[in-house]
């Protein structure tokens, strides 16, 4: 399947289930990672709270020596597999909200209701035209709820009105969450176009946790990126870059 995919699409970015890894990992290394002390905190810390590539790398040779296994074959596998299931290497990829098949298996489980091997070829169109009413009326469903019920704003700015005409009912909810998020946060400038933005405790993210993220700003542009990379990932724009924007520097050039 991944030769067959690295030939037909070449420019797609292919990844693994990242639960079916992780529970293979578990399933193999369960005893051994708890007779480590420490072992599944750090491994769950490279996989979880890993940015960048480099980080990631960092963490995973730090983890290796600390514990002493750097000769096992097992971490070499997974290590060798990286860039299929490790997050830090696809997280400016567009995957909104997808970190496993689930979406796939749970279409699956949609056509099972509904079709079987047994079914005739004039039947399988029928129920399959069956499926697609389901859907569309979904999709009509959430339209209505969106232009229908009026949501209520958090702020005054012009910003929360025009993602209310952009995103479905249900993305705006996932947008006013960053929107409240950015309250956990103060900005310090460090140059023209890098600002630091840190949280006052820990964020209640638990993604983003106490650590400080870069966002890069180009305002004569608009154009901003964060390290968290959430806007390329999931189309929604993240708090650390919310904060940036919103909010002038607290504390002067570092």
């Amino acid at each position: 399947m991944a030769a067959a995919i690295a030939e037909v699409f070449p420019n797609a970015t292919h990844r693994g289930c990242r639960w079916h890894i992780m529970e293979n990992a578990r399933n193999r290394l369960g005893a051994f990672v708890d007779s480590k002390e420490g072992l599944d905190v750090d491994f769950n810390d490279c996989v979880d709270n890993s940015f960048t590539i480099e980080e990631f790398e960092y963490k995973w040779q730090v983890m290796l020596e600390k514990h002493d296994i750097n000769d096992d074959e097992r971490f070499i596998h997974l290590y060798g597999m990286r860039d299929r299931w490790i997050p830090a290497f696809f997280m400016d990829k567009f995957f909104p909200f997808l970190q496993t098949t689930a979406r796939s298996e749970g279409f699956n489980a949609v056509l099972k209701r509904y079709v079987n091997p047994q079914n005739s070829i004039l039947n399988f169109v029928q129920q399959y035209k069956k499926i697609q009413k389901r859907i569309f009326s979904r999709q009509l469903e959430h339209e209505a709820t969106t232009s229908i019920k009026v949501p209520y704003y958090l702020t005054g700015y012009p910003m929360e009105k025009q993602m209310k005409e952009a995103y479905t009912r249900k993305l705006f909810n996932v947008f006013h969450d960053e929107l409240q998020l950015s309250s956990s946060y103060y900005i310090v400038r460090i140059g023209e176009a890098e600002i630091d933005v840190v949280p006052y405790g820990c964020c209640r993210e638990k993604l983003y946790g106490t650590r400080t993220f870069g966002v890069k700003a180009n305002k004569a542009d608009g154009l901003y990126s964060c390290v968290c990379s959430k806007f390329q990932r999931d189309g929604v724009l993240c708090c650390h870059i919310l904060r940036a924007r919103l909010v002038p520097a607290e504390v002067g050039v570092a």
